[in-house]
């Protein structure tokens, strides 16, 4: 999936990489599935949530002790509750959030660790941050 900078947050992609993601995180590549909050260790790597019952609270690992680390963190059912993504002490996401917010069925985000305090997005599709 290519970053299209003219967008602000979002990844643009193609209905055919849409189905290649679905087809890897539904082929085992699963590392997490939750209905509960969960804190990410590093021998996560896509999170798979359903918000059926409850919100679900995500919270990951400081950067520092987890550079170069990716997690994809994916919202399959939306029970009208949303997942909530919080960084670590004073970690970032993208250099001045600190929690991303997956609301919808579908929404999900890529990140990695890039410096001691800082997470990147990668891909981002339908979160919102603040």
């Amino acid at each position: 999936m290519a970053w299209d900078d003219t967008q602000t947050g979002t990844d643009t992609i193609t209905h055919t990489e849409w189905n290649t993601m679905v087809t890897f995180i539904k082929q085992g590549d699963v590392t997490a599935q939750t209905a509960t909050p969960k804190t990410l260790d590093l021998g996560d790597d896509v999170v798979v949530c359903n918000t059926t019952s409850n919100v679900i609270a995500i919270t990951l690992p400081e950067a520092a002790s987890s550079l170069g680390k990716r997690y994809l963190i994916f919202l399959e059912t939306d029970g009208g509750n949303n997942v909530t993504v919080t960084c670590a002490g004073a970690d970032t996401l993208d250099g001045s959030n600190t929690i991303g917010t997956l609301a919808d069925a579908e929404d999900y985000f890529e990140i990695v660790a890039v410096s001691n305090d800082r997470w990147l997005i990668i891909t981002n599709s339908g979160v919102a941050l603040s």
